[in-house]
């Protein structure tokens, strides 16, 4: 499987911002722009993003399979842990995962409702 990840980096009001998109942002100079991220080094990275003047507005994508599987080998990794307790990293290593992956879903989906206000 195959990903492109479109960068795309530009000033706001006199603020440095990078979006990151699965498709080219719909965004040219002079459209307003609703934005809903973290600021930290020296730049705003968008999590999502809205342009108000086309109604273009970056995908929600969660990860739904990703978690399956992590759940999956987080079970295999219970079973081989009580035939061989050294195989306990395995479920130790797919709850930290998910939880990691469950935040960034909860944090892109409060962007998207942000901007949908």
């Amino acid at each position: 499987m195959t990903t492109t990840t479109h960068i795309s980096i530009f000033n706001l009001l006199g603020e440095r911002v990078l979006l990151k998109t699965e498709y080219p942002a719909m965004i040219s100079d002079g459209d307003h722009l609703r934005l809903a991220g973290v600021r930290g080094q020296g730049q705003f990275t968008a999590i999502a993003c809205k342009n108000m003047t086309t109604g273009w507005m970056t995908t929600f994508k969660r990860q739904g399979c990703a978690m399956s599987a992590l759940i999956g080998f987080g079970l295999v990794g219970i079973v081989f842990t009580m035939v061989f307790p050294l195989f306990i990293f395995m479920p130790i290593f797919s709850i930290a995962v998910l939880f990691f992956i469950m935040r960034a879903d909860s944090r892109l989906k409060t962007a998207h409702m942000m901007l949908n206000q």
